[in-house]
């Protein structure tokens, strides 16, 4: 005769159904969770950093799982990214400047972003410039340090923060061939991605600053350019136009310095007060050694006499207006808000 099978005890059907209860919620939960790390991550054009998931409630050992899994992937630095094949270049750019929110792409890096036709360059290695830091190998790339990075030099492609197509050729002009830059100056220029005047203005603002290389531009914008100087009349007046835009008065035209010999020596703009000089020059790249030359002495001139000299050239002048009014504050010591 056969035993009758055991009842479960009601203790026991109840225990399983709490632990059916439980499993789903933690399946939703992490249905959920992905979910929320998912949006994120798109929201963030496909990269984020730890830091913002675990503040979105997704824990360290879901992020882990998802990596594990290959929902996800980490790209080191606390940057996660979502996988896809098709984006993987953009998504190490995207974690490269997360990491590093004072940075730029820049050098090999612009190029390729701004579609550059260098040929064989090095893809794999991502280049960074920012003027905060010390130059140091990231998790991801480079990064260059640099003294002079103004917002005129840096645009937005495809969401990402890179130098400006004249910025980037001017930086790659002192890493690569004479021959090989030449052509690609030529290039752009007959492509339209850059113009003269803009080309000239970032590298007359490059020169000023005493950047290495400034020498080696100099000869190659002589060669690919071909502007005609602007009389220094007009450029004179284009910047005093200028000025009285951005309400800078104190600057006195074709002033007579306390070095003026009788001969030589009178300044386009000075600020007596302050004893400083701003010199404005209409040549365009294909300036001699004489003149140069020329600059200089003008410019020893005033020193010995404890004056500060600025130099801005007319392309500077009339593509970055507003660049220049905030370099003529800072060597007035003005504050933005002040009438000089």
């Amino acid at each position: 005769m056969a035993l009758p099978a055991p009842r479960r005890s009601t203790q026991s059907r109840s225990t399983q159904t709490e632990s059916t209860q439980t499993e789903s919620v933690r399946r939703l939960g992490s249905i959920e969770s992905d979910t929320r790390l998912v949006n994120h991550l798109l929201a963030r054009g496909g990269v984020a950093l730890r830091s913002e998931l675990l503040e979105l409630g997704v824990s360290v050992s879901s992020i882990d799982r998802r990596i594990t899994s290959g929902l996800i992937r980490s790209f080191g630095g606390g940057a996660v990214g979502l996988i896809d094949d098709s984006k993987t270049d953009e998504h190490q750019r995207r974690a490269a400047l997360i990491q590093r929110p004072d940075a730029v792409l820049a050098f090999e890096t612009a190029a390729e972003v701004h579609g550059f036709p260098l040929g064989t360059i090095d893809h794999e290695q991502l280049h960074l410039l920012t003027n905060a830091s010390n130059s140091a190998r990231g998790h991801l790339g480079i990064i260059h340090r640099t003294k002079h990075l103004p917002e005129v030099d840096v645009t937005i492609v495809d969401g990402l923060r890179v130098t400006t197509v004249e910025r980037t050729y001017l930086d790659l002009a002192i890493c690569f061939a004479y021959g090989r830059m030449r052509w690609l100056g030529e290039h752009l220029l007959i492509e339209q991605r850059m113009t003269g005047p803009t080309l000239l203005a970032c590298a007359s603002s490059l020169a000023r600053r005493g950047r290495a290389g400034t020498r080696f531009r100099r000869m190659l914008l002589g060669v690919i350019l071909d502007e005609e100087p602007v009389h220094e009349s007009i450029a004179e007046r284009t910047f005093a136009r200028l000025c009285r835009g951005y309400g800078i008065t104190s600057l006195k035209p074709q002033f007579v310095p306390p070095w003026y010999d009788g001969l030589r020596g009178v300044v386009d703009f000075a600020d007596p007060g302050r004893r400083k000089v701003v010199e404005v020059d209409g040549r365009r790249w294909h300036t001699t050694s004489q003149d140069r030359t020329n600059d200089r002495s003008r410019d020893r001139c005033a020193r010995r006499h404890d004056w500060e000299v600025l130099r801005f050239g007319y392309d500077e002048i009339v593509q970055r207006p507003g660049f220049v009014a905030g370099e003529l504050r800072s060597f007035l010591g003005l504050d933005r808000h002040d009438a000089a």
